[in-house]
Protein backbone atom coordinates (compact mmCIF):
# COMPACT_ATOMS: atom_id res chain seq x y z
CA UNK A 1 0.00 0.00 0.00
CA UNK A 2 1.25 3.03 -0.79
CA UNK A 3 2.73 5.81 2.19
CA UNK A 4 0.53 8.57 1.23
CA UNK A 5 -2.56 6.50 1.78
CA UNK A 6 -1.34 5.76 5.48
CA UNK A 7 -0.91 9.89 6.01
CA UNK A 8 -3.83 10.00 4.90
CA UNK A 9 -6.02 7.41 7.31
CA UNK A 10 -3.48 7.83 10.25
CA UNK A 11 -5.29 5.70 12.57
CA UNK A 12 -5.97 2.80 10.94
CA UNK A 13 -2.52 1.53 9.49
CA UNK A 14 -2.10 -1.52 12.56
CA UNK A 15 -5.92 -1.92 11.24
CA UNK A 16 -5.08 -2.79 7.32
CA UNK A 17 -1.88 -5.11 8.93
CA UNK A 18 -4.37 -6.71 11.05
CA UNK A 19 -6.94 -7.58 8.14
CA UNK A 20 -4.21 -8.21 5.73
CA UNK A 21 -3.02 -11.03 7.83
CA UNK A 22 -6.29 -12.07 8.70
CA UNK A 23 -7.11 -13.05 4.57
CA UNK A 24 -3.37 -14.44 4.32
CA UNK A 25 -4.16 -16.91 6.85
CA UNK A 26 -8.33 -17.47 6.26
CA UNK A 27 -8.68 -17.27 2.97
CA UNK A 28 -5.23 -16.36 1.29
CA UNK A 29 -7.02 -17.94 -2.42
CA UNK A 30 -9.84 -15.52 -2.03
CA UNK A 31 -7.69 -12.26 -0.71
CA UNK A 32 -4.56 -12.40 -3.12
CA UNK A 33 -1.87 -10.29 -1.73
CA UNK A 34 -2.95 -10.71 1.82
CA UNK A 35 -0.34 -12.36 3.50
CA UNK A 36 -0.24 -13.70 8.10
CA UNK A 37 2.28 -11.93 9.89
CA UNK A 38 5.56 -12.84 11.33
CA UNK A 39 5.11 -13.10 15.26
CA UNK A 40 7.17 -9.79 15.68
CA UNK A 41 4.71 -8.18 12.90
CA UNK A 42 1.75 -9.78 15.18
CA UNK A 43 2.69 -8.40 18.58
CA UNK A 44 3.67 -4.91 17.34
CA UNK A 45 0.22 -4.81 15.79
CA UNK A 46 -1.51 -5.76 18.89
CA UNK A 47 0.31 -4.14 21.04
CA UNK A 48 1.99 -0.92 19.68
CA UNK A 49 -1.06 0.27 17.61
CA UNK A 50 -1.00 3.87 18.21
CA UNK A 51 3.02 3.52 18.23
CA UNK A 52 3.03 1.27 14.23
CA UNK A 53 -0.13 4.18 13.33
CA UNK A 54 2.56 6.84 14.27
CA UNK A 55 5.48 5.63 12.50
CA UNK A 56 3.25 4.77 9.13
CA UNK A 57 1.63 8.35 9.21
CA UNK A 58 4.92 10.03 9.57
CA UNK A 59 6.85 9.72 5.65
CA UNK A 60 10.09 10.26 7.53
CA UNK A 61 9.56 7.90 9.88
CA UNK A 62 8.29 5.09 7.25
CA UNK A 63 11.16 5.83 4.90
CA UNK A 64 14.07 5.26 7.58
CA UNK A 65 12.25 2.02 8.39
CA UNK A 66 12.54 1.02 5.04
CA UNK A 67 15.67 2.04 4.33
CA UNK A 68 16.78 0.61 7.68
CA UNK A 69 15.20 -3.00 6.43
CA UNK A 70 17.20 -2.83 3.67
CA UNK A 71 21.01 -2.83 5.58
CA UNK A 72 22.23 -6.07 6.46
CA UNK A 73 22.08 -6.26 10.65
CA UNK A 74 25.26 -5.44 11.04
CA UNK A 75 25.94 -2.85 8.04
CA UNK A 76 26.32 0.02 10.41
CA UNK A 77 27.66 2.00 7.35
CA UNK A 78 24.59 1.37 5.60
CA UNK A 79 22.30 2.19 8.76
CA UNK A 80 24.29 5.06 9.68
CA UNK A 81 23.39 6.38 6.62
CA UNK A 82 19.72 5.98 6.48
CA UNK A 83 19.80 7.65 9.73
CA UNK A 84 21.41 10.90 7.95
CA UNK A 85 19.37 10.70 5.04
CA UNK A 86 16.03 10.47 7.25
CA UNK A 87 16.37 11.66 10.53
CA UNK A 88 12.92 13.62 10.99
CA UNK A 89 12.08 9.94 11.60
CA UNK A 90 14.23 8.91 14.12
CA UNK A 91 11.50 9.99 17.36
CA UNK A 92 8.40 8.00 15.39
CA UNK A 93 10.59 4.73 14.54
CA UNK A 94 11.84 4.97 18.59
CA UNK A 95 8.89 4.87 19.83
CA UNK A 96 7.84 2.17 18.09
CA UNK A 97 11.22 0.15 18.46
CA UNK A 98 10.69 0.59 22.17
CA UNK A 99 7.45 -0.39 22.32
CA UNK A 100 8.30 -3.88 20.77
CA UNK A 101 11.27 -4.06 22.78
CA UNK A 102 9.49 -4.13 26.17
CA UNK A 103 6.27 -6.02 24.59
CA UNK A 104 7.25 -8.20 21.81
CA UNK A 105 9.28 -11.16 22.66
CA UNK A 106 9.62 -12.34 19.18
CA UNK A 107 10.94 -9.12 18.11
Amino acid sequence: MPDFVYASFPNGAADVYALSSCGGTACPNECPGSEPLDPCSQCMVETCDDELNGCLANAACITLYNCLDGCGDLDLTCQQGCYQDHGAGVPKLELLLQCTQTNCDDC
